[in-house]
């Protein structure tokens, strides 16, 4: 009896995901106007979004290049201090 019932389970175990696969790929919901249309404004409104942010990134001058304030306190590469 415990052979069978381990069989059972097996036999289950290995189908299930191959029951699974048998299914098409999952149905859309259908949307009412009224979704269609916030999720249109919700697209709308990120596109705004992205084009401002994008135009104040181009107003905005080129970053300088890296100062180092401890440059003049420390000692030179090649060995030598100045007076």
């Amino acid at each position: 009896m415990r052979t069978f019932l381990a069989a059972m389970i097996a036999a289950m175990v290995l189908t299930q995901s191959a029951f699974a696969q048998q299914h098409g790929p999952p149905q859309k919901p259908q949307l009412t106007d009224e979704q269609k249309a916030r999720i249109q404004d919700k697209q709308s409104f990120e596109k705004d979004t992205d084009e401002a942010y994008k135009s104040t990134l181009k107003k905005m001058p080129d970053a300088k290049q890296n100062i180092d304030p401890w440059g003049n306190l420390r000692a030179p590469a090649d060995g030598s201090r100045g007076k």
